[in-house]
């Protein structure tokens, strides 16, 4: 009687999963389940989205064929074109029949070309921003929201506040695909078909325009391993591993700052992706309740100025910091 009982109690439990699983593809504001197109992993990362928008009392984003696709296309541009080998964000696109290239840099010209990639793609009624995460593995859900959740500046973008403050997000969009995993914000609704998400967009490339020398001049070959967005904080030093800090407290340094994460764990997760990718004087600058990753330092403010200008083209949103 016993074990009857406990398959009962199974089989009831799976019957609540199976209701709750089919609810959670029925996005806010479409009730139309999404047979196909968009992976479980994806469905996961757009669920943990909404909760962090939930916990902080904002309204649910509904999910967005058109920026599913968007999204989709992005990883397979990047993937195929690798445009951080050429000294571009991976926010850049490459040249084809069915969008503008642009090698995306910290400029204006950059922004717009971010903006109108939906509707460049998919007929998207409004303008897109785009979130990055690119790791050394297979990029899981958990991973990359928990960076954006402990990241100033992804955060404020997901729950539009800081310098996203006004804007109304209507519309989500999400990608996973080897190591990268990407959002796409979206300010107008989104009113295409479901069936959107089952069309590949072919990538039919026109013959690539060679990039302006003044865009390449000096930039290394260099990836980034990091949620590819604007990083702030609060810091103090730690001076492990960068034989360069000096140790006399009256001497200033000038430190190249490309991330703020406010937990430990994901700082040193980071900091190991950034020497693996080259830098290894990156250190940990930290504070009671902010860690930053400083690239490298300097003793002089023209020496990190010249080398900042020289890393723009791979971290757009590195910045000096003097200690």
């Amino acid at each position: 009687m016993g074990n009857v009982k406990f398959w009962c109690l199974f089989l009831f439990l799976i019957q609540i999963y199976a209701v709750s699983a089919q609810e959670n593809l029925e996005t806010p504001g479409n009730k139309t389940p999404l047979a196909g197109g968009i992976s479980q992993d994806e469905m996961i990362l757009y669920n943990m989205i909404n909760d962090f928008r939930r916990q902080n009392k904002h309204s649910l984003i509904p999910l967005s064929p058109a920026l599913c696709t968007v999204s989709h296309t992005h990883i397979d541009d990047i993937l195929s074109s690798q445009p951080q080998k050429k000294g571009c964000s991976l926010h850049s696109w490459s040249e084809s029949v069915n969008w503008s290239g642009c090698c995306h840099v910290q400029n204006l010209s950059g922004m717009q070309c971010m903006k109108i990639k939906p509707k460049e793609i998919t007929g998207y009624p409004g303008f897109g921003y785009e979130l990055i995460y690119w790791g050394e593995e297979q990029a899981m859900p958990a991973d990359a929201f928990n960076l954006w959740q402990q990241t100033d500046a992804s955060a404020d973008m997901i729950l539009g506040r800081g310098k996203w403050k006004g804007y109304q997000w209507n519309a989500l969009g999400v990608g996973i695909k080897e190591g990268y995993a990407l959002i796409w914000l979206g300010d107008k609704k989104d009113k295409s078909s479901p069936e959107l998400l089952k069309q590949a967009v072919p990538h039919a490339q026109k013959p690539k325009a060679k990039l302006p020398e003044k865009q390449l001049a000096g930039r290394k070959e260099n990836s980034e391993g990091k949620a590819d967005t604007s990083f702030k904080g609060k810091d103090a030093i730690s001076n492990r591993s960068n034989p360069a800090i000096p140790g006399k407290e009256n001497n200033p340094r000038y430190y190249l700052i490309v991330a703020s994460v406010k937990t430990a764990k994901f700082t040193n997760d980071e900091l190991r992706r950034f020497k693996a990718k080259g830098y290894p004087d990156a250190v940990i600058l930290k504070s009671e309740k902010m860690y930053r990753i400083a690239l490298m330092s300097f003793d002089t403010e023209q020496m990190a100025k010249s080398k900042l200008d020289e890393l723009k083209g791979t971290f757009p949103d590195i910045w000096i910091y003097r200690k």
